[in-house]
């Protein structure tokens, strides 16, 4: 069920124009990238991905058994602030942006099983509602245009699928792709995403600037990845 709407009006001195946060990692690499096979049990599986994720600066919140298929189901969240901002004094910015996960592991043999990732930003731990045909508990979340394409874009959720997915990969613990998956595709979502974060990272950098001309100069120095 959804939950109510949730209309956090957040500006970073850009734009007054409004849109959903809808993105997640889905949105960019699509169901077969992120996804493996792997020749490793359920268990097994669930725990080194655990491990990766734990590395990464998530923890794991939730997790249960699906029935009556004997699949894992994985939570993880991770927060840019120790504490949400929840009082009137105390606004909600960058700082209250997160990050959550989920972990599909599901047997497809008595020593192997299949790993699905997803991963979406969140603001202030609400989780919005996004494009990926996830069904899952979310809040409609609306932003201020330039703070949703800066910080909630699903781009790092992206990387970070895709760097797990990798890293089990070399481990063998993922042997093949999801069914269909297009290696060329996982490529491109990758430096699409290593280019957003570049862009992300000198827009902080401008946004700190109060003289106009010096954070003019500064946002010329942001790559253009409309072409990736």
């Amino acid at each position: 069920m959804m939950k109510p709407v949730l209309a956090l009006l957040v500006g970073i001195g850009l734009s007054a124009c409004t849109a959903e946060a809808n993105m997640s990692s889905l949105s960019y690499l699509g169901p077969q990238q992120s996804s493996g096979e792997s020749p490793r049990d359920v268990t097994t599986a669930a725990r080194e991905v655990t491990r990766l994720l734990e590395v990464r600066g998530y923890q794991m919140i939730d997790q249960h058994t699906d029935a009556p298929g004997g699949g894992l189901t994985l939570k993880f969240e991770k927060s840019d602030r120790a504490l949400a901002a929840t009082k009137v004094d105390q606004p909600v910015g960058a700082r209250d942006i997160g990050s959550v996960f989920y972990a599909w592991i599901t047997p497809t043999g008595p020593s192997s099983s299949l790993i699905k990732l997803l991963g979406k930003p969140t603001i202030n731990g609400a989780e919005p509602c996004t494009n990926d045909n996830v069904v899952q508990a979310c809040t409609r979340v609306i932003l201020d245009q330039d703070f949703v394409q800066t910080f909630m874009s699903g781009q790092d959720e992206a990387e970070v699928a895709h760097g797990v997915l990798s890293e089990l990969s070399l481990e063998g613990f993922v042997t093949a792709p999801g069914p269909g998956a297009d290696p060329q595709a996982v490529a491109a979502a990758s430096a699409r995403s290593a280019c957003e974060r570049k862009a992300s990272q000198v827009a902080e950098v401008a946004d700190r600037e109060n003289d106009l001309d010096k954070r003019a100069e500064i946002l010329k120095t942001a790559p253009d990845c409309s072409k990736l």
